[in-house]
């Protein structure tokens, strides 16, 4: 091998290490080797998942975790750009379980995934315009029980030129409720829904 073919090997093998360098923890195997991941850690170190490296992450104080495209050029309907978000509800809790009389004393009943679910549901028709189900199951989510849903509603305030659509995940982890969404508007979500579900399977629980 020649001098100056050695020393482009060399160069090469530099610029790999140095383009592979940003990705943090473990790169999960059915992302695109095109776009570089990184790992999101909860702020009290209770989950962990990866998101595109060009997303932000912050913590709010009534979403949780609000995982978001940073892209500055992106293109996108109304100015939307697609967004999850990842909160805790620990049961039981007294504004959503409901009491039980026990003699003299009355306790707090711990909810089923169901019935978390539904009441959770009840209070998205009434917060949410237009809100609309159009798909609805059962999943896993890192080995726990979850349900999944997609729908459908609109929000004048982010949105204004049509519907914004969501996948959303309740995850029972022994009786706390992980809440799981990923939105982007209507039109965009056939696009995105892929990526919101690729993100949920990298969730680990610590």
């Amino acid at each position: 091998m020649s001098r100056s073919s050695f020393i482009t090997w060399l160069f090469l093998i530099a610029i790999v290490s140095l383009g592979c360098s940003k990705v943090t923890g473990n790169f999960p195997s059915f992302f695109s080797k095109k776009q570089q991941y990184e790992k999101f850690v909860s702020e009290n170190l209770t989950y962990s998942l990866h998101i595109p490296a060009h997303w932000q992450a912050k913590t709010s104080l009534t979403h949780g975790s609000l995982l978001k495209n940073d892209t500055k050029q992106l293109k996108c309907i109304g100015n939307y750009r697609e967004m999850m978000t990842i909160k805790q509800a620990v049961e039981p809790s007294t504004n959503l379980a409901k009491p039980v009389s026990l003699g003299n004393k009355e306790t707090v009943a711990p909810k089923t995934l169901n019935s978390f679910s539904n009441d959770y549901l009840r209070r998205l028709q009434n917060d949410l315009e237009t809100f609309q189900i159009h798909e609805s199951g059962e999943t896993l989510v890192n080995n726990y029980r979850a349900k999944r849903f997609v729908y459908t509603y609109k929000d004048d305030l982010k949105y204004n030129t049509g519907r914004l659509k969501s996948i959303l995940y309740i995850i029972d982890k022994n009786g706390k409720y992980y809440i799981v969404t990923g939105t982007d508007a209507k039109e965009d979500f056939k696009d995105t829904r892929n990526e919101f579900t690729k993100i949920v399977e990298t969730l680990k629980f610590i």
